[in-house]
């Protein structure tokens, strides 16, 4: 394939990557969050200490807080503006799978590994939205690129150091990014590596006293700063969020240790089978000296079985899987003749549109009063599922013709058109997963002085849309640590909030159903200005 046919690929994937990036609320709980704590850092001017709801919040490290508070001051508070740097590095690491394939493999691998990454299912859906783990594994696989390029025999000694000196650095990143996992989930697979293939000198070819020295001048910055400001946070980041997180259940995300192999399955569709056949055809054949297939087999299945073990488990954790996937699949379809490969992808392509076709039509034709709140969205089921089946049609066209790459490249972007069909009816059944409704119901009554209560619960979309905070009240949840660093903020029980209430000119609440009865004895007279499953909104009469 040309250079400029190569362009023009990468130019077309993008407009349909980044055609709906502000054209969805933000969906809750994680895409209110990551949005609103840049927005209070941009508001607030203090680029050290994170805050949500204008509390101390450490769950995380500062990397994507700064990037998207820059992404505001470029671009304006948004929904595209909050998902851009997310979204953003999901589509970079497709350029990148495509580069690292090609040096490794050849172009033709690359290309395929590039398509099979940015159409797989989970890569696609969660590359558009506003979440920690899709930049997670942009930075991880960018770490893997440099560590794998590093290991081949044509590299010189000079070169094998600086490209381990580019993925010490994507570390650090990394880190910046999500913690020391970033740092466990590479040096584990590195390790169990060296074990199986007794390849202990490979510990010195990764120059790890330049690598932490890298980590520290990279990434310690802020966690010294960050430190210095709050003096609780070693403790509760490092020790609560790392340790307990990993070794209990403190966070209420237990499940069982299969719990992300369904995930696994459907975030690779459609491409499952090749994936599988490239797991085991890089397990096998040896390798003259450094077994680049074998790792790439190893670091996915390290990431796998690290989360498994975790006693807090949520599926975008095994997003850094994906790239080194998508890679293994891509050589096994690179050295596979037409018959397999239509057996390989035809078929579960087909199946998944039809799925989703039969699924629009029985909603379409069923009076349920559950399926109301999704009428609307049931056509973008319809027509996703619809692009899906002539993305397959197309495709089989092309492999009679014998074009392997045409053919893969026709099923991605029908894939990945598919993912943004069903983005694209978010919108209507959105009031189960945003709040921006409610925030037009408060900005429709509110005045220049009033006060904002979040009662019995927290919506985590709500202050990006309010534009400001509110007081916290009968509830904590994440924001426990910092309602108890600075408890003045918190209302802990009714009377508390009665008496904040009706000290308060204008107030206005936004209350979880189930204290509702509640707060409408303590508070005495009050209006009623809303009310669904999700929220009540009060305002004093």
């Amino acid at each position: 394939m040309t250079s400029r046919s190569l362009w023009a690929l990468l130019i077309l994937f993008a407009l349909v990557w980044f055609v709906n990036l502000g054209s969805r609320r933000l969906a809750e709980p994680d895409e209110g969050r990551y949005a609103e704590i840049p927005r209070e850092m941009l508001a607030s001017g203090d680029w050290i200490t994170p805050r949500l709801n204008g509390l101390k919040y450490f769950e995380k490290p500062i990397l994507q807080y700064w990037a998207t508070a820059l992404a505001y001051r470029s671009f304006g508070v948004n929904e595209a503006s909050a998902r851009l740097y997310a979204t953003s590095l999901a589509f970079l690491t497709i350029p990148l799978l495509f580069w690292l394939g090609r040096r490794l493999y050849g172009e033709p691998t690359g290309l395929l590994a590039a398509l099979l990454l940015g159409s797989s299912l989970m890569w696609s859906a969660l590359g558009h939205v506003n979440t920690l783990d899709i930049a997670l594994g942009f930075w991880l696989t960018l770490a893997l690129a440099a560590f794998l390029i590093s290991q081949q025999s044509a590299a010189l000694a000079t070169n094998t150091r600086r490209w381990m000196w580019l993925a010490w650095a994507a570390i650090a990143a990394a880190t910046l990014q999500k913690g020391l996992v970033a740092i466990a989930l590479p040096g584990a697979a590195i390790a169990v590596y060296a074990i199986i293939q007794r390849d202990f000198r490979l510990l010195r070819r990764i120059y790890m006293l330049d690598g932490m020295a890298i980590v520290v001048l990279v990434a310690g910055p802020w966690f010294w700063l960050v430190s210095q400001h709050n003096p609780e946070f070693a403790q509760f980041f490092f020790v609560h969020e790392h340790f307990t997180r990993f070794l209990t259940t403190v966070h209420q995300r237990d499940e069982p240790w299969w719990y992300f192999l369904p995930w696994l399955l459907l975030g690779v569709l459609p491409w499952i089978v090749p994936i599988w056949h490239g797991l085991l055809a890089g397990w096998r054949g040896a390798a003259p000296e450094f077994h680049s297939t074998r790792m790439l087999v190893i670091w996915p299945a390290v990431t796998l079985v690290f989360f498994s073990a975790s006693g807090s488990k949520l599926a975008p954790y095994i997003v850094p899987m994906f790239p080194p996937l998508a890679l293994l699949g891509a050589r096994w379809l690179a050295h596979s003749d037409g018959a397999r490969i239509r057996r390989a992808i035809l078929p579960v392509a087909i199946m998944i549109a039809s799925l989703l076709v039969l699924v629009g039509a029985a909603a379409w034709l069923t009076d349920r009063p559950d399926i109301a709140p999704y009428r609307e969205a049931i056509p973008f089921l319809l027509l996703a599922g619809g692009t899906l089946l002539l993305g397959s049609g197309l495709s089989a066209w092309r492999l009679n013709r014998g074009q392997l790459a045409g053919a893969v490249a026709v099923l991605a972007f029908a894939a990945l058109a598919a993912v943004q069909l069903l983005f694209g009816g978010f919108n209507s059944p959105s009031v189960q997963r945003s709040s921006k409704i409610y925030a037009e119901v408060i900005e429709a009554q509110r005045r220049p002085d009033a006060e904002i209560f979040f009662v019995g619960g927290y919506w985590q979309s709500l202050p990006f849309y309010l534009q400001r905070t509110g007081r916290l009240a009968l509830f904590q949840g994440e924001l426990q640590f910092g309602s108890e660093q600075e408890p003045a903020k918190y209302l802990r029980d009714l009377p508390t909030f009665a008496s904040a209430w009706r000290a308060s000119r204008h107030p206005i609440a936004i209350v979880n159903p189930q204290v509702f009865p509640a707060v409408q004895a303590a508070a005495g007279p009050l209006q009623v200005l809303f009310r669904d499953r999700r929220a009540v909104i009060i305002a004093a009469p």
